[in-house]
């Protein structure tokens, strides 16, 4: 009997079985273990023969889960190139999941990338104790003391097996899940509301992630706008440094969502141009203000888990924000430029960084 098992676990964390029928399962395990090494949770690799039976896999499923107290047991069906149907069996809800990744996703490499982050949203989902699949009634039992052992490989596969991996041994091999801060970084435009006339400006940030965790700076360049009355041309550019911090969530298989605050200083540059010989303008100024404000934005990733786009609406919370008016005028309703206290703003982002969500 040939029993193969390879553990990536870390204590007190929630365990999970996946069944290797072959190599092709291996090369999937392995982007697996790449994509969920940021999760809570263990990864016990079972080799054995999978049923090409949907049934007979399942019953299977029940038992391994028993006997290993696993919180779910997955498997595959993989045809090189054609089609990829991921199966996950979570016996404590008597629930199964079965999806599919065809040729449509692209290149052999990038349907394992597709099948991967499927894996990875549906461990986190039973993680957080969401429920996957459709109920399914229990599978039939040969006994009611069934042993729970792994069938052995047929003598040519086990032999082919050894052969391609020689240094791998039953004994279970511990590797700690990574829960280091990660980079990232994003870049995109922002469009402000500070008064009735709407601003544009560049938006960079860089932060660092861990879990759902988010952290970083954000720097925004203002574009100048130019406002105009009969006495002058007023330009007024906004920039603002700060910092932010919030938290990431799932929403479903590439969508995600991220909450934060932002804190920081604000500054607003004017520059007069007079349009009548009576104006006498004051000289350039640059006024600071300091700001607090919410942020929500909804992420999504289109193909490369690295890349990332977003969409987000905030405010800003501007204290004491400048008002722009002429001394020595009265009785001209244009002649005043009061920003509001509280600034909305909407982004749009590009972000790179590595596979975090």
């Amino acid at each position: 009997m040939l029993l193969g098992t390879t553990s990536i676990a870390r204590a007190s964390a929630t365990a999970f079985v996946v069944r290797v029928g072959g190599p092709s399962d291996d090369a999937l395990l392995t982007r697996i273990l790449g994509q969920t090494s940021d999760l809570h949770l263990t990864i016990e690799r079972v080799e054995e023969p999978v049923e090409p039976q949907v049934e007979a896999a399942r019953a299977r499923a029940f038992v391994l889960a028993h006997a290993k107290g696993a919180r779910a047991v997955v498997w595959f069906t993989i045809v090189p190139g054609e089609d990829i149907t991921i199966f996950v069996v979570d016996p404590e809800a008597h629930r199964l999941l079965v999806d599919h990744v065809g040729r449509d996703a692209g290149s052999a490499s990038a349907m394992l990338e597709a099948a991967s982050l499927i894996v990875r949203d549906v461990l986190r989902a039973l993680l957080e104790g969401e429920p996957v699949g459709r109920v399914v009634e229990d599978p039939p039992r040969t006994s009611d003391h069934e042993e729970v052992l792994t069938p052995p490989l047929p003598p040519r596969e086990a032999s082919a097996s050894t052969q391609r991996r020689p240094s791998r041994k039953a004994a279970a091999v511990t590797r700690e899940p990574s829960r280091a801060w990660r980079p990232f970084t994003s870049f995109g435009a922002r469009v402000v509301f500070s008064h009735q006339t709407p601003s544009y400006a560049l938006d960079q940030r860089l932060g660092l992630t861990r879990g759902p965790f988010e952290a970083g700076i954000d720097v925004t360049l203002g574009f100048s706008e130019e406002e105009r009355d009969p006495y002058a041309s007023l330009r007024i550019r906004r920039h603002a440094l700060g910092a932010f911090g919030g938290w990431r969530f799932r929403l479903g298989d590439r969508l995600s969502a991220a909450v934060d605050l932002h804190a920081g200083a604000m500054l607003f540059t004017r520059a007069t141009r007079p349009r009548t010989p009576a104006l006498l303008p004051s000289a350039s100024t640059v006024a600071v203000h300091a700001f607090v404000g919410p942020e929500m934005r909804v992420r999504w990733t289109p193909g490369p888990s690295w890349l990332r786009t977003s969409l987000g609406v905030g405010a800003d919370v501007v204290v004491s924000p400048p008002e722009f008016t002429y001394e020595g005028v009265t009785n001209c309703a244009s002649c005043q430029l009061a920003l509001w206290p509280v600034q909305p703003y909407v982004t749009a982002l590009l972000e790179f960084g590595l596979p975090t969500w």
